[in-house]
């Protein structure tokens, strides 16, 4: 779990030890790297309150709407302005709390598994062209009741793509990362090899089974080389580019995934039977 490290008050000017919230709702909050303060003359945006460090935690991928709790401050990530550079998240108070370095910045869920979608394209990092198989497969989990808390895009790279990887599973707030592009053939397809470098459990029959039943159609499903596994609470699991493909071995994953987060959760203690 990730830990507040600083806090930097409106009108402080500098470190605070504490942020409280009473009665609370509607203050605008800023997450980002302390080490950035003085880059921004460590200043708040307009309409914001409080500056809250939560160290090395990826803020970027965050969605809009996801609900964490700092300390006891419940905050609902929204939007960021459009002068807010990337490295921070933006977040509203909903209701009284303080937050104080050391506390933990947990996720709240509302019932459903937490997922995360990260797409690894060169030319869709670049802006060449529109992520279509990552947001649809945004559209699919969140309408099989899952809740989405994280999505990105970055080119592809082995190294990178295994530390974001560990880093969504290590701080709680996933208990499903899919992601799309780099299981192929191609030299710099390398998102498997990113994938068993940070899982703890190999799942090899959930890729095994999107193979087999993509095959059925395509015959260059036998082709893919994706991997799943378990790192800590969370299931990577590896699906293709294609925006059909993708959302085809979603499709078959959706029929065992419930049934697999509850096992993982420990909420059942029987595969199947």
């Amino acid at each position: 779990m990730p830990r507040v490290t600083s806090i930097l008050a409106r009108d402080s000017g500098s470190a605070s030890p504490v942020a409280v919230f009473e009665p609370g709702e509607g203050a605008g909050i800023v997450l980002g790297h302390v080490a950035s303060w003085a880059s921004l003359e460590s200043d708040l945006p307009p309409g914001f309150d409080a500056w809250i460090d939560l160290g090395e935690t990826d803020l970027d991928s965050l969605v809009p709407g996801v609900r964490l709790t700092l300390g006891t401050i419940p905050v609902k990530i929204s939007a960021k302005p459009m002068e807010l550079r990337s490295g921070y998240a933006v977040g509203t108070v909903t209701g009284t709390g303080t937050a104080r370095p050391g506390d933990i910045a947990s996720y709240e869920g509302e019932g459903a598994p937490r997922a995360a979608v990260l797409t690894l394209s060169d030319s869709c990092s670049r802006g060449e062209r529109e992520d279509g198989s990552g947001r649809a497969l945004v559209r699919m989990l969140s309408e099989a009741g899952l809740q989405v808390v994280r999505y990105a895009v970055m080119p592809d790279g082995r190294r990178p793509v295994s530390l974001r990887l560990a880093s969504w599973c290590d701080d709680g707030s996933c208990n499903l990362v899919l992601t799309t592009g780099g299981t192929g053939f191609s030299p710099k397809d390398e998102t498997p090899e990113a994938t068993n470098d940070i899982v703890e459990r190999p799942a090899p029959g959930l890729a095994e089974m999107i193979r087999f039943r993509s095959s059925a159609t395509v015959a260059s499903a036998w082709l893919s080389r994706a991997a799943a596994g378990i790192r800590a609470m969370t299931l990577v699991v590896n699906l293709p580019g294609s925006v059909k493909g993708a959302t085809e071995a979603c499709g078959f994953l959706l029929e065992v995934l419930p049934h697999a987060l509850e096992v993982l959760a420990g909420r059942v203690h029987r595969c199947g039977g």
